[in-house]
């Protein structure tokens, strides 16, 4: 049982859904029937056509919302497991079954500025608006784990399904200053998601003797990602009018402001991977030594995505008249797109803008092997080993109705070395290198456009981007007080070729995400790990009982942009890099069976997406996180009380309005901000 202090009980705003929407998925209700014509069909009929009057029919009217209290979060789960002892050969499975449903309610504060000219304190104004926004997510986890042990092999076989469910509903009001100064808008975005992920795993390890150990994997991945029925649209009224009424703003053709869009992704992926372990054994008359063992092995990987998506939009053809258009642009939502309003005479049209652009092909094959040796040598331990990976991305899809064709094999030579010198039974000092590659995602590289409602901008992948390169060195020293206890300081220095960053760059006169490769960039630093017990500290027992668990990084980034500065500075911050990482834990556990936990993260003021010559750079915003768990077990049950996100601090981005590459409260400007709420949770469990 959970409760939302923001959402649970209070109105909550969904569009009409499917009965099936309880299980995380809808396959008939808002999926394009199977009878609706295809692209080629409907762009080459008239609009005036019956086809397009049936196809518009077809697709079901929910376009107003209906209003409901949000409910508690809940979530049951059942878990099984068994030991089977059949001689020497042991079975051992593990199954269980979880399905939880969960509410979020919040309001959301967006604003855009115009860019800062000469003399202004402050940008103005490009729009300003407030989101209120709704959301459940159903999600059903099965688990099934089974593991067969012999004298000398163990087999294993490991099954995870997850169904995903989530309906979303945003209504943002207020003015856009540059294009509708004299309007208050009110856009409408309905979306459902549904994903279904499955991965499935066979493992075997075989001892043939003391020296010689193979183990192997052989593994599937399946998703499938539907977003049916995704609607955005946008309606207006006069600033000055004091009517509840709005007009809908109809599109001149199809586009992706204003309609219906369906996308759909699968992606299916292989696995298989042997390792070979050879151990040599050191033992002599008077003392004994840590083995050698040299460890060779292969990995192949082959990943393949399709994906394909659709939109339409409602339009009103140049032979209605203007009172007929009036009309029908301000009817309420409940009956705007019903039947007797679609029609080839004096109604709503169907108009499809699907292009080619709007579906892509990807796989990626990747072939690796490698060999290392884990050598002890008195008081140092080495281990070193190169691994070679040749990796080949392919995508396949349009960009501006042209082909577009990535087959980019790219072969990586990626050494490691780690030495360890321990200097007492309870501390040591340890220097790494390795190198190590980014590939970009097929979504980066897929010239793809979508529209992405939440920060009204068009998002798009770049073909050309490169695979990044890191080459990583640690040093570190480690002292381990007890068992189970770590005090651990240490430095690191990271340097990236072409990493790869979201950025932002100018579309017409909009703003729109991208990805690109910078030329290079450097992250060093600190990090300092404690995990200690107070256990026999003190003579207070209540001292005694506590632990607490410290990491904390403090980071240095630059990027080197090299002659694709433009109008920025040259060198700046990493995009996504914090320049400091706080993680704290405090625990408390009796005899009794009382436990309580305290979770502290606070990460420092990040690049969220990098600016351009028109438009600044976007800042996520440092903030607290705090959570507390307090359980007690009584026998076979336990009962666990749950506090997320006590301090609720803003999730907030900012805009380096003044280009100095740093945020301050007094200069720069808020882009977005909401709080989510705290979260309380009640959890019972019991053992058979």
């Amino acid at each position: 049982m959970v409760t939302d202090q923001k959402t649970t009980f209070n109105d909550y705003l969904q569009s009409e859904g499917s009965n099936t929407d309880f299980v995380g998925i809808d396959n008939s209700f808002r999926p394009l029937p199977s009878s609706f014509p295809t692209t080629t069909q409907l762009n080459n009929s008239a609009a005036t056509s019956q086809l397009r009057v049936d196809a518009a029919r077809s697709l079901p009217n929910n376009f107003d919302t209906n209003s409901s209290n949000a409910f508690l979060d809940n979530s049951t789960g059942f878990s099984l497991g068994r030991k089977i002892n059949l001689g020497n050969t042991k079975i051992f499975s593990v199954n269980a079954l979880n399905y939880s449903t969960s509410y979020q309610n919040f309001s959301r504060s967006f604003r855009r500025y115009n860019f800062l000219n000469a003399g202004e304190t402050r940008p103005t104004d490009w729009f300003i608006f407030n989101d209120m926004n709704y959301q459940q997510e159903v999600r059903i986890t099965a688990l099934s784990n089974w593991s067969l042990k012999t004298a000398k092999s163990k087999f294993t076989f490991k099954n995870l399904f997850n169904q995903i469910g989530e309906n979303e509903t945003t209504i943002r009001q207020g003015i856009n200053f540059n294009q509708q100064a004299n309007n208050t808008l009110k856009n409408y975005m309905y979306a459902y998601k549904s994903r279904s992920i499955y991965m499935g795993q066979l493992n075997g390890d075989h001892n043939l003797n003391s020296n010689n150990n193979i183990d192997w994997v052989v593994g599937y991945n399946y998703i499938r990602e539907n977003e049916p029925d995704l609607r955005r649209f946008r309606t207006f009224k006069d600033v000055n009018s004091t009517s509840d009424n709005y007009t809908f703003q109809d599109p001149s053709s199809s586009n992706l402001f204003s309609g219906r869009y369906y996308g759909n992704l699968r992606e299916f992926s292989a696995n298989n991977g042997v390792n070979y372990t050879y151990t040599i054994n050191r033992d002599s008359e008077t003392e004994e030594r840590s083995p050698i063992k040299i460890k060779a092995g292969y990995l192949a990987d082959y990943k393949f995505r399709i994906f394909k998506s659709r939109y339409v939009s409602y339009v009103l053809k140049d032979y209605l008249t203007s009172a007929r258009k009036d009309e029908l642009r301000n009817l309420p939502l409940s009956t705007i797109f019903s039947n007797e309003n679609i029609n080839n005479q004096n109604g709503w049209v169907l108009e499809e803008g699907t292009k080619p652009d709007d579906s892509y092909k990807a796989d990626n094959t990747l072939l690796s092997g490698y060999i290392n040796t884990e050598l002890p040598l008195g008081r140092f331990d080495i281990n070193m080993g190169v691994r070679v990976e040749n990796n080949t991305q392919k995508l396949r899809a349009f960009s501006n109705g042209n082909p577009v064709n990535v087959d980019n094999p790219v072969t990586s030579i990626l050494p490691s070395l780690n030495i360890g010198y321990n200097i007492n039974e309870k501390s040591l000092v340890r220097v790494a290198y390795s190198r190590t590659v980014n590939r970009p995602e097929f979504r980066e590289i897929a010239p793809f456009l979508f529209y992405d409602f939440e920060y009204e901008v068009l998002k798009f992948g770049n073909s050309d981007l490169k695979v990044a390169t890191i080459d990583n060195i640690d040093f570190r020293y480690e002292w381990y007080p007890s068992k189970g206890e770590t005090v651990s300081l240490g430095g690191f220095y990271k340097k990236f070729t072409n990493p790869i960053e979201q950025i932002i760059q100018r579309t017409a006169e909009d703003p729109s995400f991208n990805f690109k490769n910078a030329t290079s960039a450097v992250n060093y630093g600190a990090e300092l790990e404690i995990k200690k017990s107070f256990k026999d500290l003190t003579n207070i027992p209540i001292l005694n009982r506590l632990s607490i668990n410290i990491n904390a990084s403090y980071i240095f980034s630059e990027v080197d942009l090299g002659s694709a500065a433009q109008s920025q500075d040259s060198k700046r911050a990493l995009q996504g890099q914090s320049p400091y990482i706080i993680n704290g834990a405090l625990g408390y556990e009796d005899e009794k069976g009382l436990g309580i936990n305290l979770i502290y993260n606070r990460f420092g003021n990040r690049i969220f997406s990098v600016g351009d010559d028109a438009f600044n750079t976007y800042y996520e915003i440092e903030r607290n996180q705090l959570d507390a768990t307090i359980s007690k077990k009584f026998k076979k049950l336990k009962v666990k009380l749950g506090l997320q996100n006590i301090l609720n601090d803003p999730f907030k981005l900012m805009e380096d309005s003044n280009r100095d590459n740093k945020i301050s409260k007094a200069n720069d400007n808020v882009i977005s901000s909401f709080k989510r709420g705290s979260l309380y949770t009640l959890g019972f469990s019991y053992n058979l």
